[in-house]
């Protein structure tokens, strides 16, 4: 997660997040939203043409799912940039530096909390929809329960006690019965963890292969070649997944979709 405490000013901050988790969750637009401003706006903010308010500066903070003392921090370097003498920029900058320092002592009490326990990883891998929420809810559309519930063939209290057990483990954010994926994660599993979300997203393929549609791909062959080809494919199987995965980056939450790949040999264990 990034912090508002490794920056000496909010404007790096924020450009700081636009960089990482903005590119895949179209944060700067909701952002802007948030504050009631257009993109252009934001951007002449971000490139020094123009100043947040306190009230704006607030508003980001609680979207952002800051602390209190993060919501200090970000208050204290708008104070800053505003300030009009050496002096006032000088005791605000102060200002931040003791919440900065009380954050790193609250951190370091309590480091092994914000760690997500095996159990809870273990709960996450175990079925398709904790996955399919997290990245649902990135998604402008379904970012309300009702929404994920028209949205997902799942049973509607059973989907309740899944975006429960998110929000209890800040793996998706609430604000106002709006969500927004959280600054925790698992990553993409390993061991028992990988092979289970393996195994559920191939038997959701399976399951959609009865009502697939022109968009859908379910393509199973079993081919005969030489050596050197099946090293070819493996290499090009492996470039056109770095590329696809470089422009998901990119790309803005529209849809949410699956993506399996296998290659294998057919005779090796």
């Amino acid at each position: 997660m990034k912090s508002i405490f490794n920056h000496n000013d909010y404007r790096s901050y924020l450009i700081d997040i636009l960089g990482d988790r903005g590119r895949r969750t179209g944060l700067k637009s909701k952002l802007a939203r948030q504050i009631n401003v257009h993109n252009s706006y934001l951007s002449l903010v971000l490139n020094g043409q123009s100043s947040l308010s306190l009230e704006q500066a607030e508003r980001l903070s609680e979207y952002l799912g800051h602390s209190e003392l993060e919501t200090q921090g970000m208050l204290s370097l708008v104070l800053m940039d505003r300030a009009g003498t050496s002096t006032l920029k000088d005791k605000f900058y102060k200002q931040f530096r003791s919440y900065a320092k009380e954050s790193e002592e609250l951190s370091e009490k309590f480091r092994d909390r914000k760690k997500v326990p095996e159990a809870i990883a273990r709960i996450y891998f175990s079925h398709w929809i904790y996955s399919a929420v997290c990245v649902l809810v990135s998604i402008p559309e379904f970012d309300n329960f009702e929404a994920l519930s028209n949205g997902i063939a799942y049973p509607k209290e059973k989907l309740r006690d899944v975006v429960k057990f998110l929000l209890d483990n800040e793996l998706i954010l609430e604000n106002e019965g709006r969500y927004r994926p959280g600054f925790r994660h698992v990553g993409q599993g390993k061991g028992e963890n990988e092979f289970a979300n393996q195994v559920n997203y191939r038997s959701l393929a399976i399951n959609k292969m009865h009502n697939r549609n022109d968009q859908s791909i379910h393509y199973s062959a079993v081919m005969s070649m030489s050596r050197k080809t099946a090293k070819k494919m493996r290499k090009a199987l492996l470039k056109t997944i770095e590329e696809c995965t470089n422009e998901v980056i990119k790309s803005e939450e529209e849809q949410a979709l699956v993506m399996n790949v296998d290659f294998f040999n057919l005779l090796e264990d």
